[in-house]
C-alpha cells in the first residue's frame, strides 16, 4: 500500500513540474501587404480562469480523496500573454506585416507610426480536454486612424502545451488579417493628407 501511494505521489508531483508554457509557434499564412511601418505592441492581463484537475488526496493509509486545485502552469496566464506578444511580434517582423516593438523598462520615447494593445479579456482552459478559449481585445491607433476589435478564439490540443500553440496560432489567424487592412487604410489616409 504504502508503495502505491509513494507512485501516486510521484506521478502528481511529475505532472507539477511538466513544462506547460506557450511555446512559440510560426505563422503559417502569406500576408496579404507587407510594411515598413513601425507598431509599438503592449498586452494587458484580464481574468484567468479555469485549469481544475483533480488529485487524489490520501486521508488514511487505505483512503484517497478526490480534490480539484487549480493550476496556473494549465491557464493561459500573464506569463503565457507574454510570451504570446512576444512571439506575436517576431511573426509579424518576419513575414513584414509591419515592423513590431515590444517596449522594455529600458524604453523611454519609442517612436512609432501606431500603438497596438492586447487585451487578455478573459483566458479559460479545459484541463480535461485541453482546451482553450481566450476572449482578447485588441486596439491599434495611429495619428489618423483607430481601430478596435473583438477576437474570441477556442482550441483542443493533444495536451496543455498543444493547446495553447494551437489557440495563440488561431488567434493570430484572425488578428493579422485586419491589422493588414488597418496598415492599408491608414497607409491610405496619410497619403490624402500630405
Amino acid at each position: 500500500m504504502r508503495k502505491i501511494l509513494a507512485l501516486m505521489a510521484l506521478l502528481v508531483l511529475a505532472g507539477c513540474v511538466k513544462d506547460r508554457a506557450y511555446t512559440p509557434v510560426v505563422y503559417d499564412k502569406t500576408p496579404s501587404a507587407t510594411s515598413t511601418r513601425m507598431i509599438v505592441a503592449i498586452v494587458k492581463t484580464g481574468e484567468v480562469t479555469g485549469g481544475e484537475t483533480t488529485i487524489a488526496v490520501p486521508v488514511s493509509p487505505t483512503v484517497m480523496v478526490p480534490m480539484e486545485q487549480v493550476s496556473p502552469a494549465i491557464q493561459f496566464n500573464p506569463r503565457d500573454q507574454i510570451i504570446f506578444l512576444l512571439n506575436f511580434a517576431q511573426e509579424l517582423n518576419r513575414v513584414g506585416v509591419a515592423k513590431v516593438v515590444v517596449p522594455t523598462k529600458e524604453d523611454k520615447e519609442l517612436k512609432s507610426d501606431a500603438v497596438m494593445e492586447i487585451v487578455f479579456l478573459r483566458t479559460h482552459a479545459n484541463a480535461y480536454r485541453n482546451s482553450y478559449r481566450l476572449d482578447v481585445g485588441i486596439s491599434i491607433q495611429s495619428a489618423r486612424l483607430k481601430f478596435q476589435k473583438r477576437y474570441v478564439v477556442d482550441a483542443t490540443g493533444e495536451d496543455p502545451a498543444d493547446g495553447k500553440r494551437k489557440a495563440g496560432l488561431a488567434l493570430m489567424h484572425q488578428v493579422v488579417p485586419d491589422i493588414e487592412e488597418f496598415l492599408k487604410r491608414d497607409e491610405a489616409r496619410r497619403n490624402t493628407s500630405t
